[in-house]
């Protein structure tokens, strides 16, 4: 049979009215781990799915001063789970590029640097997992972690 080919969105091409929900998802997760964006959303195969649970997540980490390290581990995980979903090498950079950027959401250096080291140990915890054929991609999230 035929495959039908995915259309490519561009990241984060969400309309108002989908940025204006994320924040509304944001708002109404308060202190707790937006569920709305974590687990199936992130790891979706949709790539827009994937997107606004992103989105959502940013929106909700620029509310918190007090996340433990237990709840930067959660967020990595799925972030992690989020990135294995995505394919094709601009999607990838871009992904890359928008997933190092969150450390800049938060509204103290304290969860940011929180935030890096649960990045770090999600590595750490789930490198000897990766395929070869999905090891440059995540070289590729690693040099952008870095760079930030």
């Amino acid at each position: 049979g035929k495959k039908r080919r995915q259309q490519e969105v561009p990241l984060f091409s969400a309309t108002e009215a989908d940025a204006v929900s994320a924040k509304a998802e944001a708002d109404e997760a308060g202190q707790s781990i937006p569920e709305n964006a974590m687990g199936k959303k992130m790891a979706s195969a949709d790539k827009t799915v994937r997107d606004k649970a992103v989105l959502v997540m940013s929106k909700w980490m620029a509310q918190q001063r007090n996340l433990g390290e237990e709840d930067h581990i959660k967020v990595w995980k799925a972030l992690y789970y989020c990135y294995w979903m995505s394919d094709k090498p601009p999607v990838q950079q871009d992904l890359a590029e928008k997933l190092s950027e969150l450390i800049h959401s938060f509204p103290t250096h304290e969860q940011s640097m929180l935030f890096m080291r649960a990045f770090w140990a999600t590595m750490l915890r789930e490198w000897a997992g990766i395929d070869r054929l999905r090891l440059d991609k995540f070289y590729n999230l690693v040099r952008c972690m870095q760079r930030q």
